[in-house]
């Protein structure tokens, strides 16, 4: 089991403990929060014999939890606190919490937080683009849901329910003469692609009217302007959706191309790691990798935990161990070598490759035994 903080400072005795191990690592923890203030947690680093189990029961003392790896993990440097978008949030959703949070790649989620992928800011732009500049219908035709539409435009709904699934629409502005748009309209419906089109214009009845008796997919009056009762009621009787926008054409259409999904943009291809994966193992795999943002996901799932950057695998912060019971790195936790020993307290022979990186309290004295003539004469 690995460390879920390293906020605390952890007491630890050897491999295999027995009762010295334990006890000593209750004792030092308990007597560094009394007597230094220090925040210190017992732990053990393998399975408590049933003597010690008895101790620890006929003391009344809780067994330290089991922790058998101390190195930094990637739950340990990732930011949980960080922003996340749902896979079916929307371009200007995205683009404004990216603009408030200041950053330029965040995971993308489903709605049971598994991680779906990485977008960064350039895959985001791809939205607003289209796929091909050959034709026009090309440049027009966006892959869209009428409800984000709705959402987006912070707009309203007077017609035909809105229908939340994506589709490819082609968008039509009615800003020219009359005549124009007509013939526009009625040459989209002789190619059979009215029930494709969103029309958008302000206030012009009559292309209201020419838009929903054409049965066109959407249309989006803008503005701020209201349509007639008999264009409402003709659109309920076609299906064609209507939409209310407060904003003028030209932003309109804008806001329109910013209502796309990210799922759009998301690439299949993006490195995500275990929580419980060592710094020191991840490393060189990750330092060449041309992702910036790394997705930590608990092990067998896909749920997100948090996301660290590629610059957190430089410096990582290490654990705070104090060791009882033993001085060898031989006996010791896994990942000792890592850590940062602030003490060791022990009475076993000294191994000699604890390393530390400041000076440390360093005890190391043999237990001393009362005389065995002195033992005789106990009643014991």
């Amino acid at each position: 089991m690995t460390l879920n903080s390293q906020k605390p400072t952890y007491v630890v005795g050897h491999l295999n403990p027995d009762t010295d191990a334990i006890c000593a690592a209750i004792g030092q923890a308990e007597y560094l929060r009394r007597a230094e203030n220090v925040d210190a947690v017992p732990i053990r680093c393998g399975a408590v014999p049933s003597r010690v189990a008895w101790v620890l029961e006929q003391a009344g003392m809780e067994t330290p939890a089991l922790v058998t790896d101390v190195r930094t993990t990637a739950e340990l440097i990732c930011d949980k606190d960080h922003v996340s978008v749902g896979e079916d949030a929307t371009f200007y959703s995205v683009y404004r919490a990216m603009q408030k949070s200041e950053v330029k790649s965040v995971p993308v989620v489903s709605a049971s937080n598994e991680i779906r992928g990485i977008l960064r800011f350039t895959d985001l732009m791809q939205l607003l683009m289209p796929d091909s500049l050959e034709g026009q219908q090309s440049v027009k035709t966006i892959h869209v849901s009428q409800q984000h539409i709705k959402e987006t435009l912070k707009g309203r709904s007077v017609a035909a329910d809105l229908s939340e699934d994506e589709e490819d629409l082609i968008m039509f502005v009615g800003a020219s003469s009359k005549e124009s748009v007509l013939e526009s309209i009625n040459a989209a419906k002789e190619e059979g692609l009215c029930d494709k089109q969103v029309v958008i214009c302000g206030d012009r009845e009559d292309i209201h009217l020419a838009a929903v008796t054409n049965s066109v997919r959407v249309l989006v009056v803008t503005g701020g302007y209201k349509v007639q009762d008999e264009v409402i009621s003709e659109a309920k009787e076609k299906g064609v959706a209507i939409i209310l926008s407060r904003f003028d054409t030209a932003t309109t259409v804008q806001l329109v191309r910013c209502s796309r999904s990210v799922s759009n943009a998301l690439g299949d291809e993006f490195l995500c790691v275990n929580a419980d994966e060592a710094v020191s193992d991840m490393r060189k795999r990750l330092s060449a990798a041309r992702q910036d943002l790394f997705p930590v996901v608990e092990k067998g799932t896909r749920k997100l935990v948090g996301v660290f950057r590629k610059s957190a695998l430089v410096d990582p912060p290490s654990t705070t161990l104090v060791l009882v019971d033993h001085n060898e790195y031989a006996q010791a936790v896994r990942g000792v070598e890592e850590a940062n020993v602030i003490e060791v307290i022990d009475h076993h022979r000294l191994g000699g490759d604890v390393m530390s990186r400041e000076p440390i309290r360093f005890l190391n004295e043999p237990v001393v035994h009362p005389p065995l003539w002195l033992l005789g004469n106990l009643d014991i």
